[in-house]
Parts: C-alpha cells; sequence; structure tokens
C-alpha cells in the first residue's frame, strides 16, 4: 500500500456534481476548482469523495449550498435514467459557487504499474481523493478567538493605566497616590500592569 501525501486548502469551488448509476463505483466525483496561491487564479480541478464527504462540505456553508441541496434532492428523486446524474452548478446559480472557511484535506490518488509499485498520479492530472473537511480552525475556535480579542482589548487598557501612573509619578505624586488615581491600587493588578507594560517596552526595542 502506499502513505496518501495530504494536502489542505480552505475554500474549494463547485461547478458540477455527479452521481455515477455503476454499482462498482462507491464515490461521487465533482468538478470544481482550487485557489493556486502561487498564481493567484483557480485552477480547474476534478475530486472524488464519499457521499457523506459532499453533504458535509454542502452544510459547512448552507446558505450558499442550500439551493444545490434542493436540485440534488430532487434529481436523486426524479431521476431514473441508467446514466450518471450530472447537476450543472451554473445552471443554478449561474456560475460556479465557493465553499470558504473550511479545512478540506485530500491527496493525490496512487496507482498500480505493471510491476505491483504504487505511484502517485502526475501532479499535471488535476484529480484529488478528498479524505475529510470540516469548518476552518478560525470557525471552530470563534469563542477562543473572541476570549482573546477581549483580553488583547484588557491588555491595551492595562498598559494605559500604567502609563497613566507612570505620568502622575513625574508629576509628584506619591506612588500610593498615583496607583490610586490610575486604578491600579490593587496589589495583584499592579504588578500584572507592571510586567505587561514591561514585556511590551521591551518588544519595542
Amino acid at each position: 500500500m502506499y502513505e496518501p501525501n495530504y494536502q489542505k486548502t480552505d475554500r474549494i469551488g463547485l461547478s458540477e456534481v455527479i452521481f455515477e448509476n455503476d454499482p462498482k463505483i462507491d464515490c461521487v466525483t465533482i468538478e470544481g476548482f482550487l485557489f493556486n496561491e502561487t498564481k493567484n487564479e483557480y485552477i480547474p480541478t476534478s475530486f472524488s469523495c464519499d457521499f457523506q464527504i459532499l453533504t458535509d462540505l454542502l452544510n459547512l456553508d448552507y446558505e450558499t449550498s442550500e439551493k444545490l441541496i434542493q436540485t440534488i434532492s430532487e434529481a436523486i428523486s426524479n431521476e431514473t435514467s441508467e446514466e450518471p446524474i450530472r447537476i450543472k452548478i451554473e445552471k443554478i446559480y449561474g456560475s460556479y459557487i465557493l465553499i470558504k472557511d473550511i479545512e478540506l484535506i485530500f491527496y493525490r490518488p496512487f496507482t498500480q504499474n505493471e510491476n505491483g509499485e504504487w505511484h502517485e498520479v502526475p501532479k499535471n492530472e488535476e484529480f484529488y481523493l478528498i479524505d475529510k473537511v470540516h469548518h476552518s480552525w478560525e470557525v471552530r475556535n470563534a469563542p477562543l478567538m473572541e476570549f482573546q480579542q477581549q483580553l488583547d482589548k484588557q491588555f491595551k487598557i492595562l498598559k494605559l493605566a500604567y502609563e497613566y501612573f507612570n505620568r502622575l509619578l513625574k508629576n509628584n505624586f506619591n506612588e500610593k497616590q498615583a496607583r490610586k488615581q490610575s486604578g491600579l491600587d490593587n496589589e495583584l493588578l499592579f504588578r500584572i500592569a507592571h510586567l505587561h507594560y514591561k514585556i511590551k517596552e521591551y518588544i519595542i526595542k
């Protein structure tokens, strides 16, 4: 066997979804786009994945994909042909759709040569297998990031208080008066403000 070379992306463009009416094919095909940061453009790409991964992907950005989900549902319910079911996304939205704020993990499939050796599909063939997909770290940890932002704000206020404390000292206030007037009369709070101020001062230097 082989060990896949996993890659990640935070967005994927979808232009067509294909369901094969073939019992030998148990995957869904997605025609779409991957963003190439080097070229700053979207590269046409084919993907293969389990149906569950497709539903997970569409559910992550339901506001964008709602019409597509409905169209797929209707096609699966009404389609009786033995031909593959092809959902042309451009017919639904007018262009391809972009699913963002995700962490999509994918890899190039491997094939065996005549000697039974495994080789990765050539890099000029833009075809990948999707391993899993979920919300991006930023989305999953939104509450944590909010707490971090609040903490950063509080430290900025603390720095301002310590700067005011220093100003009062320069204006001949004694330490007790300066700490009280700047809101730093609590001993623990004063120590934290002092250390934070020194760290910022060191970084600036």
